[in-house]
């Protein structure tokens, strides 16, 4: 797919309304990827999509992670460690993120380059360098990250993941308004091919579900009414 022009999904003019929803392991190079993949979509697409990159974990994603990092059966303090750093990472996200989407996104791209494949290096000290790299505001980012305001958001993204029965980090999720209906893709499967695949296969079933709608308009408008009429013989 080239960068040199837009993807437009429209019906009838109007256009498509498309929700992603990315929940990741803000310290999982797989998720690395997939984010990567889907901000060359966004790139793409003409449309105003709104894009939501939202951590998530849980004890089943740290066991996958542990696998991905080739951890083989850490104690029970490796683990506390690990899922630890993991919280950080979130918090911090989140953090950055009240100083605007575009601010958490590269604070979030920031730690996944540096971090991804050297977890034990990540810690609060070293997350503070790549915020001030950033130019943060460090004392507006250390009260955020302390506050229960951002441990709040982090828990409502938690529930929104639940919500949308996720069990699994990188999992993205498109949504799309016209049709009020969602799709899953999950793991590796995040690449650009298959997003746009996947945007491509809702505004296919759009147009069949607005052409079916509309024979149904048509043929209720063309239908003629009945009378009875009873001759009464003399």
């Amino acid at each position: 797919m080239s960068a040199k022009y837009y993807v437009d999904y429209r019906m009838n003019g109007i256009p498509s309304m498309f929700e992603l929803y990315l929940f990741i392991n803000p310290l999982g190079q797989e998720c690395l990827r997939s984010e990567h993949n889907l901000m060359t979509v966004y790139q793409q697409i003409s449309e105003n999509v709104d894009v939501h990159i939202l951590p998530f974990n849980n004890v089943g994603i740290a066991e996958a992670y542990f696998e991905q990092i080739n951890l083989e059966k850490p104690d029970l303090s490796t683990r506390n460690e690990i899922f630890q750093k993991i919280y950080l990472a979130s918090l911090a996200y989140k953090a950055a993120n009240m100083q605007s989407k575009k601010n958490g996104r590269k604070f979030l791209l920031a730690i996944q380059e540096a971090f991804c494949k050297d977890v034990d290096c990540f810690n609060r000290e070293n997350m503070l360098d790549i915020a001030n790299e950033l130019s943060l505001d460090i004392d507006i980012f250390l009260s955020d990250l302390d506050s229960d305001l951002v441990k709040k958001l982090y828990l409502k993204d938690q529930t929104i993941a639940h919500d949308m029965n996720v069990i699994q980090t990188p999992t993205l999720v498109i949504y799309e308004h016209q049709s009020a209906s969602a799709e899953y893709i999950c793991g590796n499967d995040i690449n650009v091919e298959s997003i746009f695949e996947t945007l491509d296969d809702f505004s296919e079933r759009n147009f069949y579900r607005i052409q079916k709608e509309d024979e149904k308009t048509v043929n209720k408008a063309f239908v003629p009414k009945l009378k009875l009429v009873h001759n009464k013989k003399n």
